[in-house]
């Protein structure tokens, strides 16, 4: 090795035209440039990263909570679970071997030592931290613990299960729970603009009118997303009005004198329904 250095060090020398003393400054920078392991190169570094976890649209987490969601907490690097995307609010958390995890929440949580006394539950981001682990009197110690979290929306309550684990290094610096993409079926809801459109050009419904700006508003849930059931409740009308509605807009485009003559007839029979349902609400 030492014949090796030396024979570079002088074939270096003659084609760089220096003097021997510099040549080997020179090797041994480029050996320690070799050798040494650069801060960039840690893995510990480009492992951390944000964790996104869908929702079915259901409102249901897509991870089964028969195998929670693992959280590895390292020293120095917290931990982010942010309900933020789903409009879910935190109700209750509990973990149940707090000895190496700190919580805290963005907002007031009743069941936290120092939040307590809340008027209203706010919080929607738990941050969990590693601690030197406590000896805790009554809880045995553990490689690993679980944090249950209850959250409520407009859609009802939720739970959700992590298992924290300590770890070395920081994997997923961000947990985020996020809405469906919401699934349209434009065949349907092109069917529904095609039958209010038809329904308008042969006089049985009333451009401007309320029923109509309800129509409009039917449209444009459908459009966002929800069932036909949920986008009819929401916007004040029968699902039989909807069902006439896709049902005109499917027809043909040029029907027969008989059957124009048919569903008109029908289309008034329920268009004259909806108005006194909308009357009898308005009376109220």
């Amino acid at each position: 090795m030492t014949n090796f250095f030396s024979a570079l060090q002088i074939q270096l020398g003659q084609e760089l035209k220096i003097k021997p003393a510099k040549t080997q400054i020179f090797l041994l920078f480029a050996l320690s440039l070799f050798i040494a392991k650069p801060a960039w190169a840690d893995p510990g570094n480009s492992a951390i990263a944000v964790k996104r976890v869908s929702l079915t649209s259901s409102g249901q987490s897509s991870v089964p909570q028969n195998n929670p969601i693992p959280v590895a907490l390292a020293p120095g690097y917290g931990v982010n679970i942010s309900f933020i995307s789903t409009g879910e609010v935190i109700e209750k958390l509990w973990i149940d071997n707090p000895s190496f995890v700190a919580v805290d929440v963005d907002g007031c949580l009743d069941n936290l030592v120092a939040k307590k006394n809340c008027e209203y539950n706010q919080a929607t981001v738990i941050h969990l931290r590693r601690i030197e682990e406590l000896d805790i009197p009554g809880i045995p110690k553990t490689n690993s613990t679980l944090l249950t979290v209850v959250t409520r929306s407009i859609n009802g309550r939720q739970i959700y299960l992590f298992k924290v684990t300590p770890a070395d290094r920081p994997s997923e610096v961000v947990i985020e729970f996020n809405k469906p993409t919401p699934s349209v079926d434009f065949i349907v809801v092109d069917a529904i603009e095609r039958g209010i459109f038809r329904a308008t050009l042969q006089g049985l419904l009333v451009k401007g009118s309320q029923l109509h700006r309800k129509l409009d508003n039917f449209v444009v849930f459908l459009k966002d997303g929800q069932t036909i059931s949920n986008a009819a409740t929401q916007a004040g009308i029968s699902l039989e009005l909807a069902d006439k509605l896709q049902k005109m807009g499917r027809r043909p485009t040029v029907p027969t004198a008989i059957s124009q003559m048919n569903e008109q007839k029908d289309t008034i029979e329920v268009l004259t329904k909806e108005v006194v349902i909308q009357e009898k609400k308005n009376e109220q």
